[in-house]
């Protein structure tokens, strides 16, 4: 996480682009660290329920 973080550092500071798109690269970049983070927590909630028993 930590080096993710590094990275949208680096490209926030630089405004870097990509070559084709010409977006921003942080705007990917951010995307998949979130999907990293809301993925942790559907697995998080999803092995409560199969502890609980609880699978509304």
């Amino acid at each position: 996480m930590k080096q993710s973080l590094q990275i949208l550092e680096l490209y926030w500071m630089s405004g870097e682009t990509s070559m084709g798109a010409r977006i921003p690269l942080i705007y990917p970049h951010a995307a998949l660290l979130v999907g990293f983070f809301l993925m942790a927590a559907a697995a998080i909630v999803r092995a409560r329920s199969y502890w609980t028993g609880k699978f509304d």
